[in-house]
């Protein structure tokens, strides 16, 4: 397997326990739910193809508690044998998570796990709490926890009752021993939602509405009966997963006339879909009109070619078509385009900005240029042969000035940053040893990352106008914001139709070029 790719973080369910964990990776699990019964299913693992040396591993990553995590997760290391000395809480740039509390451990001898697993010394070690944020909060779960699935919704079960979703939104949450404080707000603003005074629609009626004025807006006052009692965590969780149930509530109370109700497809069976209406799709999104966690480009490029599939329509002739073969197919299909890339990711951006779109980031170009690096059946390690050529050479300084031209903005990551200031510019020494202190990872995150950035304004300055034919013509879904106030007490809905409003691109979210693509989301 590729020594580039690091872990990759991968939920399981109980359903599909025995077809993903095995070995190893089952001695933890067992001894894991044998300390927690209550929390089967909780836990998270990496797969990938072992640590690359002088980096860091995540050993587990589960909720260990609250108040007594340190010594949960002693009893847990000693439960499978680990010999282990000086378990420590890190701070957030040590950590290898930029959301939970963790712990590392250093091995003081081989420590076999099972058959297949060997705890080396002299490698960071880290153990995850998924019960306590970086600021010191009890979380009540982790970003896909309390989603439409996790609660137990799916594409079968249709509600055509406000109440009646609500109730079992209530219920399921409460089968989950949620925090009562938790409960008690959704509570209370599904009940506003319920009550909310709005005239009745039938669903065309409604759609109508929507595309004439491009959005509609709903501002519903809740009581609050926790005030400032629950962490920015917790309600980052309500209104990026609960919102999706809260929004279908709200359609239940304003349409009429509706066959069969709202439902909640299961997971990946839909793109682009959070929920649907009398099988129209409706996408959920936290935040104001704009805002929130931008979508993949991924599946709406998945809708665009299935309804070429399935319609039968196919692009204009022209820009249309050109802007199809080069932007929706590599990204919908995922594939390496000709090339021998081991990441698909990887693949479907160099392929657009070296053959479908040539010229569209001078980073990009700049690279190529230093690098003297042949796009002909490239892979990841000829990409990181050709970074380290322009070191050798001593032209680091010119990619970070490039760099800094293409925008203010500093990443998270510590090492990527400092790589980044304005000290390398002047002395390449530093440079060389702030690169030599990246991982491969790092260094073609930091590549791909700010050439997204310069491809995705190229996209939007140069494409726009085919982008938003593509999609306006293939595209029937509503996009709906709930943005939540806690000081004003009320919970807003935006609704905006995805036939008629503007799409934009956006650059990766961040240099983990391994799992963020390119991103597609409408504009104010």
């Amino acid at each position: 397997m590729n020594k580039l790719l690091k872990f990759k973080e991968f939920s399981l369910t109980i359903d599909s326990l025995l077809l993903e964990a095995s070995g190893w990776e089952q001695i933890l699990i067992d001894s894991y739910e044998t300390m927690f019964p209550t929390n089967k299913g909780k836990w998270t693992l990496y797969k990938g193809s072992g640590v690359v040396p002088g980096e860091k591993e995540c050993f587990f990553r589960a909720p260990f508690g609250s108040t007594n995590q340190k010594e949960n997760i002693e009893k847990f290391l000693t439960l499978n044998k680990v010999m282990y000395k000086n378990l420590e809480e890190v701070s957030k740039d040590e950590s290898i998570t930029s959301d939970y509390q963790a712990f590392r451990f250093t091995v003081e001898q081989n420590t076999p796990i099972g058959t297949r697993k060997n705890l080396v010394p002299g490698i960071q070690y880290f153990v995850v709490n998924l019960e306590v944020s970086l600021s010191g909060n009890t979380v009540i779960g982790s970003r896909k926890s309390f989603t439409p699935a996790d609660l137990q919704f799916n594409d079968k079960d249709f509600f055509l009752d406000s109440n009646e979703l609500k109730e079992t939104l209530i219920s399921r949450l409460l089968d989950k021993n949620t925090d009562n404080k938790i409960v008690d707000l959704v509570s209370s603003i599904g009940k506003a939602i319920v009550e909310f005074k709005t005239k009745k629609e039938t669903l065309s009626d409604f759609l109508t509405g929507v595309n004439e004025r491009g959005s509609i807006t709903f501002e519903i006052p809740f009581s609050n009966p926790n005030k400032e009692e629950i962490s920015s965590e917790n309600l980052s969780i309500i209104k990026n997963n609960i919102g999706e149930i809260l929004g279908g509530i709200l359609m239940l109370n304003k349409l009429k006339d509706l066959s069969r109700g709202v439902n909640f497809p299961t997971a990946s069976n839909e793109q682009v879909i959070d929920f649907s209406v009398d099988k129209l799709g409706f996408s959920s999104k936290a935040g104001k009109i704009g805002g929130g966690a931008k979508a993949a480009a991924t599946g709406f490029c998945v809708k665009v070619k299935t309804a070429i599939d399935t319609i039968g329509w196919q692009p204009e002739p022209g820009r249309e078509q050109e802007f199809y073969d080069n932007f929706i197919k590599p990204i919908r299909d995922h594939r390496d385009v000709g090339m021998r890339c081991k990441s698909r990711i990887f693949g479907s951006n160099v392929y657009m900005m070296t053959t479908g779109f040539p010229n569209s980031s001078s980073l990009w170009d700049l690279f190529l240029q230093l690098s003297e690096m042949s796009t002909d059946n490239m892979e990841q390690e000829s990409f990181i042969s050709a970074f380290d050529k322009i070191k050798t050479k001593g032209k680091l300084y010119e990619i970070v000035s490039k760099i800094k031209s293409i925008t203010r903005s500093s990443p998270k990551d510590k090492t990527v940053k400092l790589f980044l200031t304005k000290d390398t510019l002047r002395e390449e020494n530093l440079a060389s040893k702030l690169y030599d202190q990246m991982n491969n990872d790092q260094k073609i995150g930091i590549i791909l990352y700010y050439c997204s950035v310069e491809f995705s304004k190229y996209i939007d300055e140069k494409w726009s106008v085919e982008l938003n034919s593509l999609l306006n013509k293939t595209l029937r879904n509503q996009q709906v914001y709930m943005d939540l106030n806690m000081k004003n007490d009320t919970v807003t809905f935006h609704i905006k139709s995805m036939q008629t409003g503007k799409f934009v691109c956006g650059p990766l979210n961040g240099i983990d070029w391994q799992t963020k693509q390119l991103t597609l989301s409408l504009s104010k």
